[in-house]
């Protein structure tokens, strides 16, 4: 098995390591936890319980709506990635100005700067 995952309800906010943004499958995560009816769920219970947990994780990860997980192993890469979510996320506060005047696109600039970074750590320049 390439990566194990466990959901992170029971770990501490910074052990978690991984976030998947749930928030088109919001309603229908309400409507399945509804059906928990021996456990006393109902459509309201469902609809708090991820507003407060699914609602905070997605503040947490700067999403609507997120769940979250802890990776049994440290996940290696060759080079540093960055998600659609941490693209969306750079976008806007770069047009926001929050991160003050930007003359390159921020994907540019990502990219720019993980090159870099492959850089520093001994790859060939003919990586970049």
């Amino acid at each position: 098995m390439a990566q194990i995952h466990y959901i992170g309800v029971e770990f501490g906010w910074t052990d978690i390591d991984l976030f998947v943004d749930i928030s088109d499958q919001i309603a229908n995560r309400i409507k399945a936890e509804a059906l928990y009816q021996s456990q006393g769920h109902t459509t309201q219970l469902a609809h708090q319980r991820l507003e407060a947990f699914a609602g905070f994780a997605g503040w947490w990860s700067q999403t609507g709506y997120a769940e979250p997980f802890i990776r049994m192993k440290a996940m290696s890469s060759n080079y540093l990635t960055v998600t659609e979510n941490e693209l969306k996320i750079a976008n806007c506060r770069a047009k926001s100005s929050w991160t003050g005047s930007v003359n390159l696109p921020v994907e540019r600039v990502i990219r720019k700067q993980a090159r870099d970074d492959r850089r520093e750590v001994g790859r060939p320049r003919d990586w970049a």
